[in-house]
C-alpha cells in the first residue's frame, strides 16, 4: 500500500473513531434531556408512600415530577405527598387514578409506580437508558426477588419468565408496579381503560401491541411488595388475577366486581 493508501486509510479510521464517540456523547446528552413523569395511584399508603418518595429522591437522575393520584385517603397520604413536594390530584380506582395523573403530566415519558414498590437510586437512569436504546414505545421491568423468602422468590420467578416470554407474543404480561409509556403513545391509547377495575394494565400493553406499538421488559428491577398475598393469601390472588384478566378481555363488568372482591381490593387496610 502507497503511502496515499495509508492516508486514506488513517483518515477514514480516525473520522469513524471521532464519530462514535461524538454519537456516544450527543446520545447521553439527548437521555439527559427527557423530562419523566411519575405518577403514583394510591389509597390509604401511609405506610408505603415515603418509603418509595425518599427512593425517588436519592435517583441519579432528577429530571423528572412525581404526580400522587389519591383517592380520597383517610390517612396521611396526602401529608406525605405534600412533605416530599409531590403534585397531588384526586384520583379513584388504579385506571383513573393514573389517567388523572397522567392529564396533568408535562414530561416526556410517562412512568406509573405502585406506591408500595421499592427502587435503587440508579433505577430510572437505567430504566430510561434502557427504555431509548431499544426504542421502546412502552415497557415493563422485572421483580427484584433478592431479598425475598424461597417462596416468593418461586412466585416472583415465575411471574418474571412469563414477562419475558410473553413480550414476543401477541398476548404480553404487564403490571402496574412499573409501566414506562412515551407520553404521545399514551394518548393516543386513551390511557387506561376506566371500567377496568383490575386487569387494566395487562389491557392496556396487549391493546399497543394490537395497535403496532413496540413494547418490551426492561431489565431493570423494582422490590415488590407482598402485602396482598399476606393480606388475602395466595390462592385468591392468583385466582383473583385471573378472573381480572379474562373479565377485562371479554368486558364482563361483573367479572370485574367479583375479581376485585376475591383481589382484595385497594390500598392498605
Amino acid at each position: 500500500m502507497n503511502l496515499t493508501g495509508i492516508r486514506k486509510l488513517f483518515s477514514t479510521k480516525l473520522l469513524k473513531t471521532v464519530g462514535f464517540y461524538f454519537s456516544r456523547i450527543f446520545k447521553k446528552s439527548k437521555t439527559h434531556d427527557y423530562f419523566i413523569s411519575i405518577i403514583i395511584p394510591t389509597y390509604n399508603e401511609e405506610k408505603y408512600l415515603g418509603n418509595l418518595l425518599d427512593d425517588l429522591r436519592n435517583q441519579t437522575y432528577k429530571k423528572f415530577e412525581i404526580i400522587i393520584s389519591d383517592a380520597f385517603s383517610n390517612d396521611k397520604t396526602r401529608d406525605i405527598a405534600k412533605y416530599f413536594n409531590a403534585i397531588v390530584v384526586d384520583g379513584g380506582k388504579p385506571s383513573v387514578g393514573r389517567n388523572n395523573g397522567a392529564f396533568i403530566a408535562k414530561g416526556d415519558i410517562i412512568v406509573f409506580l405502585d406506591a408500595d414498590v421499592r427502587i435503587k437510586n440508579n433505577f430510572i437512569e437505567q430504566a430510561l437508558s434502557s427504555f431509548l436504546s431499544k426504542q421502546y414505545d412502552l415497557a415493563s421491568g422485572l421483580f427484584d426477588t433478592s431479598t425475598k423468602s424461597l417462596f416468593f422468590k418461586c412466585i416472583y420467578g415465575i411471574w418474571n419468565l412469563s414477562k419475558i416470554l410473553r413480550q414476543f407474543t401477541n398476548n404480553p404480561d404487564a403490571d402496574g408496579q412499573f409501566l414506562m409509556f412515551k407520553t404521545n403513545v399514551f394518548k393516543d391509547l386513551n390511557g387506561f381503560r376506566v371500567e377496568l377495575v383490575i386487569g387494566e394494565d395487562a389491557d392496556i400493553v396487549q391493546r399497543a401491541k394490537k395497535m403496532g406499538y413496540k413494547f418490551g421488559v426492561l431489565k431493570v428491577k423494582y422490590i415488590p411488595s407482598e402485602r396482598r398475598y399476606k393480606k388475602v393469601g395466595f390462592v385468591r390472588v392468583a385466582i383473583g388475577s385471573l378472573l381480572g384478566g379474562i373479565s377485562a378481555s371479554l368486558n364482563i363488568k361483573i367479572l370485574q366486581r367479583i375479581s376485585e372482591k376475591i383481589y382484595g381490593g385497594m390500598g392498605s387496610k
